[in-house]
């Protein structure tokens, strides 16, 4: 198992690394595909749950939530008007696919199909945003990505060589405080060393990777007690040694919208 999760993540990061330096369409391309596979995944654990989500609805709204926030992060269209339009029709998209197949969806399908296209799309759509931030976008981005790699890799080890008091035992029994510990420290000791580069203080740098460890930590928890309510170990099986796409990217969902908002309130403004 653990030789599956290293050779996956050595294939993986590097791809991933040139995808957000690239950006464009590129990295548009990229995250619309993790985003589709993340929604499928996504509707596939609340199906054992009960729910039927409308998936064509879902595919369309999270890859048009992307396409949104990538014309914001250019500055072509405006925010606000963009993000009210794009929710109203994902809204009035779901509802009126409930109506024309009435009774085959209820309302509590509605529901999780349009909380989806926000936990994927919307989460997602951070890497966007920190990606076009300003002309340090690409060192945003890829500070997003070590230092939530860097949490989830002190939290994996220091779990497996110290683990001995259980973090949340309802939710996930696997994972413990000292794992929690080991990725904060290993979160803030990479975003020290990489936040330098773009005027980053080390006090800033080490409260960005500890805030950042914490975000992801509860992204994990949170896809964890979703797949514990719906009775299911992995949300796939695309990822060797690490499940599905939401089993490893469920932190970056987290962290990018922490670490937009906290370069916004420190650095940008």
């Amino acid at each position: 198992m653990l030789s599956a999760r290293i050779l996956t993540a050595v294939v993986g990061i590097p791809i991933l690394l040139a995808i957000a330096y690239l950006g464009g369409p590129v990295l548009l391309a990229g995250l619309g595909l993790l985003a589709v596979l993340g929604m499928r995944e996504f509707y596939s654990i609340a199906e054992p749950a009960g729910l039927k989500p409308v998936r064509s609805v879902g595919y369309f709204a999270v890859l048009g939530w992307l396409g949104v926030i990538y014309n914001i992060s250019l500055q072509v269209v405006e925010g606000f008007v963009a993000y009210s339009f794009m929710s109203t029709s994902v809204l009035v998209a779901a509802a009126f696919s409930v109506l024309w197949r009435f009774p085959r969806y209820s309302l509590s399908d509605l529901a999780v199909t349009y909380v989806g296209t926000f936990y994927i799309g919307g989460l997602l759509g951070y890497l966007l945003l920190l990606r076009y931030l300003s002309e340090h976008g690409q060192w945003f981005l890829l500070t997003t990505l070590f230092i939530t790699w860097a949490g989830d890799t002190g939290a994996y080890f220091a779990g497996r060589w110290w683990g001995k008091h259980r973090l949340a035992d309802r939710i996930s029994p696997q994972k413990t405080w000292e794992g929690l510990a080991g990725g904060v420290a290993l979160s803030v000791l990479v975003s020290m060393a990489i936040g330098e580069r773009f005027g980053l203080s080390h006090g800033l740098g080490a409260l960005l990777g500890a805030l950042a460890a914490l975000a992801g930590a509860v992204g994990d928890l949170t896809e964890s007690a979703l797949k514990r309510m719906a009775g299911v170990k992995d949300s796939g099986r695309m990822l060797p040694g690490h499940g599905g796409v939401l089993d490893r990217f469920d932190s970056l969902l987290f962290t990018a919208p922490l670490v937009y908002y906290f370069l916004r309130w420190f650095i940008i403004d």
